[in-house]
């Protein structure tokens, strides 16, 4: 009979965590303390790939491929850090560009965890951009085969039409003199079977 395999609890696995792996650590930066967290929750790491992502795009779809590394940067203090941003993205862009806390950061956190977090951002702005590029090539298809049915029923339309009737037509519509009447008139004129009179000498 096989010996069963003995597994480690998932208790013992925390209480190894708890008692040797400390995520937490304060760093003095001019004066103020900095408090670093090492290592990202699986949340607090789904958080920050979607809000990157989601930056890179605007609302019509376009993609805004700069501010992908600004958006990096700003969730790398905003989640690892206890640093409040800026709303107004020109004074965020000065803190985090003309200061060195970032480097104090990254040297502290996850180094693994965090270029995980930027290869996954990457795989799926690539994804969202192959997608968005497939489905205009789709609508672009559509509307290529919308304008070719408009083109042969249009062409029905017109058969037996002159160039110059067109045209007179044309005229007509931009001078603003088109009746109703008048075309409703003329189409049962077009439409009417001849009609024969025999000549009577009553």
């Amino acid at each position: 009979m096989a010996k069963s395999e003995k597994r480690i609890s998932i208790s013992v696995m925390d209480k190894i965590i708890k008692e040797h792996f400390e995520n937490t650590t304060t760093e003095q930066w001019y004066g103020i303390e900095v408090q670093i967290k090492k290592t990202l929750s699986f949340t607090e790491m789904m958080e920050f790939v979607n809000d990157v992502v989601l930056s890179c795009f605007q609302e019509d779809g376009g993609f805004v491929p700069e501010v992908m590394d600004f958006a990096i940067r700003s969730n790398i203090l905003s989640k690892y850090a206890n640093f409040s941003l800026p709303d107004k993205l020109e004074h965020r862009y000065e803190i985090i560009y003309m200061t060195d806390i970032i480097d104090l950061v990254c040297s502290r956190i996850n180094g693994a965890q965090l270029n995980e977090i930027v290869a996954s951002i990457n795989r799926k702005v690539e994804f969202l951009c192959d997608s968005n590029a497939l489905m205009i090539k789709r609508q672009v298809n559509d509307l290529i085969s919308a304008f070719n049915d408009l083109q042969a029923r249009t062409e029905g339309m017109f058969n037996g039409i002159s160039s110059d009737d067109i045209a007179k037509l044309a005229n007509v519509l931009s001078s603003g003199e088109l009746d109703e009447g008048k075309i409703v008139e003329a189409y049962l004129d077009k439409t009417r079977p001849a009609e024969s009179f025999e000549s009577s000498d009553e």
